[in-house]
């Protein structure tokens, strides 16, 4: 009896209709369903979601005076479409359009290299839930994840068929790719594999090689990104670095019990801590935070207090480094979405269910908070917790570990790689949680799991020990997030 995949997959008649058309018609298939995508797509999110941060860097690009706060490289973007079309309709257009160019290339390149299903998925894949749910905000997360797909994707268009891509694909890829890693200020971490992979592709490298030029990468990017932001931008420095110190320090405090690592001119005591500080939602010292007081103490950017905390951080943490990690650890799971209570921001001081300094928790009835509760299990589900995608990853590699000896298998590798370097960034550099932060790396780790699926059939089908253990990491992950907001756990708080 002729085996599933013999009789053309589960879904015999598609798959046999779409692996039968000649290479140009499927190019033709598959340009036509992205574009269809696109506009649905579109139409779903015209003119486009703003936020808190969509309108503050809106201003500035209407004032021309720009911040380090937001990426100033996105704001120049936006005030010259600003002048076609003034709001947040030519980012969503743009968003959009790189998004679906960069999955659409992909594709066309996978099928013309006789990957004809995957093509096919990888365009699907775009209109993933998750990925439909967020891309319609004007952030710089969906605009770092859309220059980066596209540049891959234009890139990997040529590699996965063998052809050497012209100079003119080379420098529009490296323009979208410097774009994606301006426009988020940790885009840097998942630069490197990309560039890797697209620039000096090597099927002998190791994970932990790739690891190593990425972090090389990552000082390199930051160094440079800071020059184009400052000095060719000329953006204002915001004091955003200052915002990550103070909170490390305050969180470092409260798991010392040591005031004495806190900056004097701060006025915050122990008690103080305890009252503001949180590891959930959003970093409660920031200049709109519930504790935006202590910010405020410490004067305006470049003030002496401000040139001291550099200095004061790195003592704070050389004195109590396990209060560091705990603190910092405490703010990953955060993050992650991990083991945390239903909706868990309710649970920070000032959180609430409009704007943290309009609606606090503490002012809403049961019912709301019930019914927000209820909510979040639908809008924040497993698909959407970025550990989930975290484990994935991890259990994506150790059933394709050998996907190195294919073009397109070191494509996902590339992606895997380069949406978990991102994610585990966030144990050092993350102050809030939401899943629009983890968007690039959902897109990135769906991908590479469609590239990676011939190795880890075959692992699959080998019946590999590794499966199990993959098996086990999943379920172990999803077995601690839904009991935590079952039994709404606040251990980690």
């Amino acid at each position: 009896m002729p085996t599933v995949a013999e009789r053309g997959g589960r879904w015999p008649l598609l798959t046999q209709f779409w692996t039968e058309r000649t290479p140009r018609a499927r190019s033709g298939l598959l340009a036509a369903l992205t574009v269809l995508l696109f506009f649905i797509n579109l139409g779903l999110h015209y003119p486009g979601t703003m936020n808190n941060d969509s309108w503050l860097q809106y201003g500035e690009v209407r004032s021309g005076i720009y911040t380090d706060w937001h990426p100033p490289v996105m704001a120049v973007l936006w005030t010259l479409l600003d002048r076609v079309i003034h709001g947040p309709a030519p980012m969503l257009i743009l968003h959009l359009g790189l998004h679906w160019l960069g999955l659409g290339l992909l594709a066309d390149g996978l099928a013309r290299a006789g990957r004809v299903r995957t093509a096919l998925l990888v365009v699907l894949a775009g209109a993933f839930p998750v990925l439909v749910f967020y891309n319609g905000g004007i952030w710089k997360d969906v605009g770092m994840a859309s220059a980066l797909i596209a540049g891959f994707g234009l890139l990997a268009w040529y590699r996965v068929q063998g052809r050497r891509p012209p100079l003119a694909a080379l420098a529009t890829a490296l323009l979208l790719l410097a774009y994606g890693a301006l426009v988020r200020t940790n885009a840097v971490f998942a630069l490197g594999p990309l560039l890797l992979f697209l620039f000096f592709d090597k099927p002998e490298r190791k994970l932990w090689a790739t690891v190593l030029w990425s972090a090389l990468i990552t000082v390199l990017a930051v160094a440079i990104s800071g020059v184009i932001n400052h000095r060719v931008i000329g953006a204002q420095d915001s004091g955003a670095v200052n915002s990550l110190q103070l909170f490390d320090m305050a969180g470092i405090a409260r798991q010392s019990g040591d005031a004495g690592v806190l900056p004097p001119v701060a006025g915050l005591r122990l008690a103080d801590v305890q009252r503001c500080y949180t590891p959930y939602f959003w970093d409660t010292f920031s200049p709109w935070g519930y504790c935006r007081e202590v910010s405020e103490r410490l004067g305006p950017t470049g003030s002496p207090a401000r040139q001291e905390l550099g200095r004061q951080w790195m003592h704070a943490v050389l004195s109590h480094p396990l209060a560091y990690l705990d603190h910092r650890l405490r703010v990953f799971n955060s993050e992650m979405f991990f083991l945390v209570p239903a909706k868990h921001c309710r649970y920070a001081p000032g959180c609430g269910v409009e704007a943290p300094w309009v609606y606090p928790w503490s002012r809403a009835s049961a019912a709301e908070v019930a019914r927000e509760v209820r909510a979040d299990y639908i809008k924040k589900n497993f698909l959407g917790w970025p550990i989930v995608w975290v484990a994935a990853g991890i259990a994506f590699w150790l059933m394709a570990r050998d996907g190195r000896s294919s073009v397109a298998g070191r494509a996902g590798l590339a992606l895997l790689v380069s949406g978990e370097l991102y994610l585990l960034a966030y144990v050092v550099v993350g102050v809030a949680s939401d899943v629009r932060y983890a968007y690039w790396s959902i897109l990135a780790i769906l991908l590479s799991g469609l590239l990676l699926a011939p190795q880890m059939h075959s692992t699959l089908r080998q019946r590999h020990p590794v499966v199990l253990v993959s098996a086990v990491l999943l379920g172990l992950v999803l077995l601690g997030g839904f009991a935590a907001r079952l039994t709404d756990f606040r251990g980690l708080l």
